[in-house]
């Protein structure tokens, strides 16, 4: 999580490759449970101008979830 931190230069370059991948790929949403890698992700699509969205796995189970109804009438703690 803190390697775009400790390695910035090298990072930025990985980041470089990565977000031309990510740009190929086309897909609106880019989903990591890494939380550095979600910050640094988000800040690759907003310096490229990216229709991007990064979440969490659990941010994409949880709207899943909702949209199935599986809340409905559920007892949460």
């Amino acid at each position: 999580g803190s390697y775009n931190l400790t390695q910035t230069e090298l990072s930025m370059k990985l980041l470089d490759r990565k977000m031309g991948h990510v740009r190929d790929a086309a897909a609106p949403v880019l989903c990591t449970g890494n939380t550095g890698c979600q910050i640094q992700i988000g800040f690759g699509a907003r310096e490229r101008e990216m229709d991007l969205r990064v979440v969490h796995p659990l941010v994409l189970l949880d709207e899943a979830y909702r949209a199935g109804g599986f809340y409905e009438g559920a007892r949460l703690p």
